[in-house]
């Protein structure tokens, strides 16, 4: 998928038709031209927007594993901890 946006992103070029119609509308090649430059632009912000929340969900699986091995190695000690203080 990330290598399917990347050479959507780089290798956008227009078909024959639309070349044609830059050659030959000359008013209107700026919109075309920034339409062309919009739709690059909004693909790199889909994949930057992809990379990020991809990132985000990585960082949040490890940090919850993380607090979960830590909350497994106090647990024996915390019911240690209780029974000795039932014990007294």
């Amino acid at each position: 998928l990330v290598i399917y946006q990347l050479t959507c992103l780089f290798t956008y070029q227009p078909n024959k038709i639309q070349r044609i119609y830059l050659l030959t509308h000359h008013n209107t090649t700026k919109i075309l031209t920034k339409a062309i430059v919009f739709l690059q632009s909004f693909l790199l912000h889909i994949y930057l927007f992809n990379s990020l929340f991809i990132l985000i969900y990585k960082a949040r699986i490890i940090l919850v594993h993380r607090v979960q091995k830590i909350q497994a190695q106090e647990q024996p000690s915390a019911r240690i901890s209780q029974l000795q203080l039932l014990n007294y």
